[in-house]
């Protein structure tokens, strides 16, 4: 678990979770880039993501600026807001509950 955080940065960076369980509790990921997927968290198969109270906003990738859910994974967000990321906030389309765009 991960709590009272910030995860930001203006070099190329992001929160990769890959064949892991992670729980984020109150915590802030800005201002990450991605060459591909997954600006802010990128979410990979057999991977798990529990975004308790945070924010994911103003990251950048090629898609899925907010978060990338690859098949097999899963992103649990609980009182999270997932907003004004470039070019979109989550990828794919429906995959994260509650996150639109």
């Amino acid at each position: 678990m991960v709590a009272d955080i910030r995860c930001e940065g203006t070099d190329p960076h992001q929160l990769a979770i890959v064949e892991a369980r992670l729980t984020l509790n109150n915590t802030l990921v800005r201002r990450n880039e991605a060459a591909t997927t997954g600006g802010g968290v990128s979410v990979g198969a057999n991977a798990a993501a529990t975004l308790n109270d945070s924010k994911v906003r103003n990251n950048t990738a090629s898609n899925g600026g907010g978060i990338n859910l690859d098949p097999g994974g899963s992103v649990t967000p609980i009182r999270t807001r997932v907003h004004d990321n470039t070019p979109n906030n989550c990828v794919p389309t429906g995959s994260v509950p509650g996150c639109i765009g």
